[in-house]
């Protein structure tokens, strides 16, 4: 008997589905294109179908994948018609967003007033930014209680388990957040990729690595290894715990890099001593145009200063001053160190006294130099 050929779907349907997908698709890439992104918009507005929720929604969360909590909630805000899944998805950006949970607790103020009924998926939201919320403002004591009284260990969803991970964690308070991590898992709980972000810079040193190759095992397991901001984390966990030719392979396994996985890769080699091996690194990154920021230089200048790098110090320094990042108080106070540990005291001076914010080290270098407190 022959299969049944479907039905065609009416144009404005197959339309909606097509744009759908075609979003979907954009927000699964690495990493996320916002352009690609307001380009499907622009086209489904002239088409007609932006009114679709689905779609609208669809626009929503990709705009969360790229970054883009502002063009999310336009998207939001000029949707025609909105539902509980809508809803549920920008208060879900909003809670995982940093600094975000108190706009998601009034976003949830707004579904309430504007007639929406919360589903079995709102709750868990909101309640995760509670405890972020708490968490931002210091008061643990009261995000661990949100998180006690939000159900038992069983019932709670990874979006719970994740708020009081990353709350801990955001206060320093790392046995905490890896006890509940461990909790979590315990429970059959699996993290996703925000938990293990959050998680991951708990465990420096020795003594954790093991709980690090643990959460790298989650990552390969659960399919997140192509996450940047996932791997990048990954690479500054060995690095913290010694395991530099670790972070270097996963590097250089990477298909696409941020410049946060630049950076953190030349802060390792110059927090390790390796000085030169962390230059070569920046001159590959000049090479490879990956960019560059304050934190790039402040590694550099720093590596100069423990290999006595002096000229490539001042090329770096005319590189700073030319792309108009000398007058960082960063740079400026790194400058010092490493024109004063290059026995160009002269420079440092000069350097110093164009300062308009000193750091503890910079102010030392300059009291050592001329033998009086200023």
């Amino acid at each position: 008997m022959p299969l049944a050929v479907p039905p065609a779907l009416p144009r404005a349907a197959a339309l909606v589905q097509q744009y759908t997908s075609l979003v979907r698709a954009g927000a699964a890439s690495s990493p996320p294109s916002l352009r690609s992104l307001l380009r499907i918009h622009a086209s489904a507005v002239v088409l007609g179908i932006f009114g679709d929720p689905a779609f609208a929604t669809s626009l929503v969360n990709a705009a969360a994948a790229a970054d883009s909590l502002p063009y999310a909630r336009r998207v939001f805000d000029a949707a025609p018609s909105r539902d509980a899944y809508m809803w549920n998805t920008l208060l879900r950006v909003h809670a995982r967003v940093p600094d975000s949970a108190a706009d998601a607790l009034a976003l949830y103020k707004q579904m309430r007033a504007a007639g929406v009924v919360p589903d079995h998926y709102t709750y868990p939201i909101v309640l995760s930014a509670l405890i972020a919320m708490y968490c931002q403002e210091g008061a643990v004591a009261d995000a661990e209680k949100v998180f006690v009284e939000s159900g038992s260990d069983g019932s709670r969803t990874v979006v719970l388990w994740t708020a009081m991970v990353a709350g801990y964690a955001q206060n320093c308070l790392f046995s905490e957040a890896i006890a509940v991590f461990g909790n979590m898992v315990s429970q059959g709980v699996l993290p996703n990729e925000i938990t293990l972000i959050s998680f991951l810079p708990c465990l420096h040193g020795q003594d954790w690595l093991a709980a690090g190759q643990m959460v790298h095992g989650f990552v390969v397991k659960l399919g997140y290894d192509a996450n940047v901001p996932l791997v990048n984390a990954l690479i500054a966990m060995y690095s913290k715990c010694g395991r530099m030719a670790m972070a270097e392979a996963l590097f250089n396994g990477m298909t696409v890099r941020s410049l946060i996985s630049w950076n953190t890769m030349v802060a390792m080699h110059e927090q390790y001593g390796d000085a030169i091996r962390a230059i070569k690194f920046f001159h590959r990154m000049l090479t490879e145009k990956a960019g560059f920021d304050c934190v790039t230089l402040v590694s550099v200048l720093s590596a100069c200063a423990q290999s006595g790098a002096l000229e490539t110090g001042k090329w770096v320094h005319e590189f700073a001053r030319s792309h108009g990042l000398d007058t960082d108080a960063r740079i400026g106070n790194i400058l010092v160190d490493m024109y004063a540990k290059c026995g160009e005291i002269a420079d440092a001076r000069e350097v110093f006294d164009s300062l308009r914010e000193r750091n503890y080290l910079s102010t030392q270098h300059m009291n050592t130099v001329n033998g009086h407190l200023w």
